[in-house]
């Protein structure tokens, strides 16, 4: 295999997933520092800076590359354009092994199905769970995250700013209003009580963003951000009234998200998703103060 033609060649140790060789056949630095992902399928060393594929690699080399056993990356860093990805490359989640993890996000059975949720056994995204994320009925984008707590977030980097990732409410009758969310989670959750919604992938709503919102239909934007963000959560408010778009806000309390909500008390996030509010001149001054 070609893990061992690289042993085999290479005083070297191995960290996880990576081989990390002791000399750099580039630069020549001693340290360790030229390293290979056996999962991603790439290599890099922290000094020169020389990079690329296993593939170049073992060409550079003048070594024999041996696929048996090889499984590529998914996704490749490279890759720029998510809206290409092939997702019959994922599979659906097991939810039986999953459980505790889905069940303290609020996720039940039947929502594997519904939002698609997917993971992999090898690659960049192994073992993680992978939200597909769609404008409309287009799949655009996906997140994915470790299925244990504090886990974190490792998503495709790209142009994100023009996408607008959104969940249309099952009834119609509330689709022109569109709640705007932090995360996936918290986007399932109020999703899940029959609303629009939409979520961030990024710190703010960009100009693009808005003028999509404007283009869907949407008559009136909520923004529902985590408790921690109220400050951010009323300036968002202001900036699409400035833009000409009917928006009001939902103070979440505490340092909770809808998500935190969704799974202590459901009835109850429905209840304040019911009655979104405009904000108070006094308010607005308040948050000011608290920066």
């Amino acid at each position: 295999m070609w893990q061992e033609e690289i042993k085999k060649n290479f005083k070297h140790k191995v960290d996880r997933d990576q081989i990390k060789l002791h000399i750099c056949p580039y630069c020549s630095n001693n340290r360790y520092n030229l390293e290979i992902n056996s999962v991603e399928g790439i290599y890099h060393c922290w000094v020169c800076g020389a990079s690329g594929r296993i593939e170049k690699f073992f060409t550079d080399q003048s070594l024999n590359f041996d696929t048996t056993g090889w499984k590529p990356s998914v996704v490749t860093r490279e890759e720029k354009d998510v809206e290409l990805m092939d997702l019959s490359l994922f599979k659906a989640v097991d939810y039986t092994t999953n459980k505790k993890f889905l069940i303290s996000r609020g996720i039940e059975a039947e929502d594997v199905s519904r939002y698609n949720l997917l993971t992999v056994d090898h690659g960049r995204y192994k073992d993680r769970l992978i939200i597909p994320l769609k404008e409309g009925e287009k799949y655009v984008y996906f997140v994915s995250r470790d299925m244990f707590p504090r886990g974190k977030y490792l998503n495709p980097v790209i142009d994100r700013k023009n996408l607008l990732l959104y969940y249309l409410g099952e009834d119609v009758s509330v689709r022109k209003r569109l709640y705007i969310v932090e995360g996936a989670f918290d986007a399932i959750a109020v999703n899940k009580l029959g609303f629009s919604v939409a979520m961030l992938i990024g710190s703010s709503l960009s100009d693009g963003q808005i003028k999509k919102i404007k283009r869907i239909g949407f008559s009136e934007v909520v923004v529902c951000l985590d408790g921690d963000l109220k400050k951010k959560a009323v300036d968002m408010q202001l900036n699409l009234i400035r833009d000409g778009v009917n928006a009001k806000i939902i103070l979440i309390p505490g340092n909770e998200d809808p998500n935190d909500l969704y799974v202590a008390d459901r009835k109850y996030l429905k209840k304040i998703l019911e009655r979104p509010k405009e904000v108070t001149l006094l308010e607005r001054a308040e948050m000011a103060m608290k920066g």
